[in-house]
């Protein structure tokens, strides 16, 4: 609850900073700090949900220090640069944003407890681990998107704007098709060697 505002906030910082590549790495490697925590505490020492959260919370201070480190961002963090007008104003254009986060926060811890408690910290252990693949995933796809709306936004002024961007969409919308069509035979196979598949 604390630590995910805090990556969020550097995230777009970076962002901000041009540190896209950055960006990009704290949070595959946040994810891997993560899915190998989830091995040692869940899989291996069994520690169920503790082992989650630690997992969970090793993950997010390696992708806060990775920004924090990386990216500088302590030089540009100064008191005097707040403007109280500007934060009105983003807060109340935020707030209906709120609602949406904290319903995907919850669709997704929901999912952790119930597998928990209807079939076991381990069940609990794969489901986390299997997450951080689709996470992987999901950082790509921010990248991707990310990147379209930067280049939108720096062309934006340009005669070919309109072409240009519904040229970028296409193309990044027949990237993940493709990505979709390789995985989805994987994702099958995979589940042919897998017990407990239910």
């Amino acid at each position: 609850i604390i630590m995910m505002p805090m990556i969020t906030i550097l995230g777009y910082m970076a962002r901000a900073l041009k540190a896209n590549k950055q960006f990009a790495v704290s949070g595959v490697l946040s994810s891997f700090v993560n899915l190998i925590g989830i091995l040692i505490f869940v899989i291996i020492m069994k520690l169920g949900v503790k082992g989650l959260l630690i997992s969970t919370v090793l993950g997010n201070i390696f992708n806060i220090g990775y920004l924090l480190i990386a990216t500088e961002i302590p030089n540009y963090l100064r008191i005097d640069y707040y403007d109280k007008q500007l934060g009105r104003r983003l807060i109340k254009f935020s707030v209906p944003l709120i609602f949406n986060l904290t319903f995907g926060w919850f669709v997704n811890s929901f999912s952790r407890f119930y597998i928990n408690l209807s079939l076991g910290a381990v069940s609990t252990g794969i489901y986390s681990l299997a997450s951080k693949f689709s996470g992987i995933l999901m950082q790509f796809a921010a990248i991707v998107n990310m990147t379209a709306i930067e280049d939108a936004i720096l062309s934006s002024e340009s005669e070919d704007f309109i072409t240009r961007f519904e040229r970028n969409i296409s193309d990044i919308t027949t990237l993940f098709f493709k990505i979709c069509f390789v995985l989805l035979p994987v994702i099958s196979l995979y589940y042919n060697f897998v017990d407990n598949t239910d």
